[in-house]
């Protein structure tokens, strides 16, 4: 997912991604390009070659297209030994063929970086109204047939290096609203995404590096295909992904191990800086899948209030746990740590108050009306170091105290405020723990 992330585009090809620079060098390296023949695979393959990768493989299905776009990459970059090789990639029996003829060439035709450049062609109608039998096509070729590659990448017999998979996904896996009239390509082009994620989840960086990215909207043959013409869209220079690859293919990448990321990106943004700290501390960021509701520890003076305020959090924000009363300091000194830390506590005073899910630690500490700014921030600054991720310490201003008697809507109106303060922290990019006034 890529909630709470704001990250400058650029229109252009970025200057870090680009082939020249040293310490992208692909020199010594065979690619496999699936898909290289046209567009953004063919954009990935020539920037491959500038790379100077010692071997570059496209391979498609039409034979004469893929001879002319190998005759164009060698002419262009004559060090660079360019093999087109005919594949249907999308075809279980073409796939073990192909990697069958990889294998028998021994260690001198082993593979070190696979890019899945294809996709199956998608229908612009509704799931039901295309048919889930047509549907189940593009899982195939969108989920299955990426899988079949990476797994005969990874078990060649000829190779003990590290290895590379990237798999050209799309902005479709996260904005839904970009292309509502393409269900099914969105939907296993998001499968496809979380299946290399999983798969990443099992092997490290240093054995097989694996990324998938959103190339931007290129326009391509595929996409006239579609339907779409150059005036739908602002379309993505084709080289912004084609760059991106080779960047992706780099030690310089590994810390986005299984994760998504978008080929226009500024990223030197995501290299360094507060983006960085995010991904680095959070191993779900760029992920695929549901993070649910965002935790939350609170104080209050009453268990009452406290359990009316956690009610009116919801459904946004999930009380994990409930401190409160006169004992509330030893509480706190026995009980934040743990939670902080993503333990279950040694809870010297029980209540009912939350959900006790300490498998995610708070991201939020909100203290009910009865506490000072100046106590919060001493329990920030006593605490606050253990916490892994940062976190928003929110409390009440003392110059919008209510008066009594408090009205009836009191907890409801409390909760907004907490509310809009805890997400005006997120949207800002949740990057820095701080004290906020509701």
């Amino acid at each position: 997912m890529v909630s709470y992330l704001s990250i400058p585009l650029y229109e252009k090809p970025h200057p870090t991604t680009s082939p020249s620079r040293p310490e992208l060098s692909q020199a010594g390296r065979t690619v496999l390009v699936l898909g290289g023949s046209k567009g953004i695979g063919h954009a990935i393959a020539r920037n491959f070659c500038a790379a100077g990768a010692a071997k570059v493989i496209i391979a498609a299905r039409r034979p004469g297209v893929l001879e002319d776009a190998a005759v164009k990459l060698a002419e262009a970059f004559p060090k660079t030994e360019v093999v087109p090789r005919v594949c249907d990639m999308l075809n279980e029996q073409a796939t073990d063929a192909f990697w069958d003829k990889i294998s028998a060439g021994g260690p001198d035709a082993a593979v070190d970086v696979v890019v899945f450049s294809g996709c199956a062609m998608p229908a612009r109608e509704p799931i039901l109204k295309q048919g889930i039998a047509r549907a189940w096509g593009d899982f195939e070729g969108n989920v299955h047939a990426p899988l079949r590659h990476l797994e005969k990448l990874y078990n060649q017999p000829h190779h003990e290096k590290k290895k590379f998979f990237l798999y050209v996904s799309t902005q479709d896996i996260h904005n839904w609203d970009s292309a509502p009239e393409l269900p099914v390509y969105q939907l296993s082009k998001h499968a496809g995404t979380c299946a290399m994620q999983q798969v990443a989840r099992e092997i490290p960086a240093t054995d097989m590096q694996i990324i998938s990215f959103h190339p931007g909207v290129v326009y391509t043959e595929a996409v006239e295909k579609t339907g779409y013409t150059r005036d739908s869209f602002p379309f993505t220079d084709e080289n912004i992904p084609g760059q991106f690859a080779v960047w992706a293919a780099s030690e310089e990448a590994a810390f986005l191990q299984g994760r998504f990321a978008w080929s226009n990106w500024d990223i030197d943004q995501v290299i360094s800086g507060d983006i960085r700290k995010q991904i680095d501390a959070d191993p779900y960021l760029l992920k695929t899948g549901v993070r649910g509701l965002i935790p939350v520890l609170l104080f209050g003076q009453t268990a009452q209030v406290g359990a009316m305020v956690a009610k009116q959090l919801q459904p946004e924000f999930e009380v994990i746990h409930f401190i409160y009363g006169s004992g509330w300091e030893a509480a706190t000194a026995a009980e934040l740590e743990p939670v902080l830390q993503g333990k279950e506590p040694k809870v010297s005073k029980p209540n009912d108050i939350g959900t006790h899910n300490y498998a995610r630690p708070p991201r939020a500490i909100v203290f009910g009306r009865g506490y000072t700014p100046e106590q919060a921030q001493e329990v920030h600054d006593r605490y606050g170091h253990i916490a892994r991720e940062a976190v928003a310490w929110v409390v009440g201003d003392p110059s919008k105290r209510p008066t009594l008697p408090l009205p009836d809507d009191y907890a409801e109106r409390r909760a907004q405020e907490v509310k809009d303060v805890i997400n005006g922290w997120l949207q800002e990019g949740a990057t820095a723990s701080k004290v906020l006034l509701y």
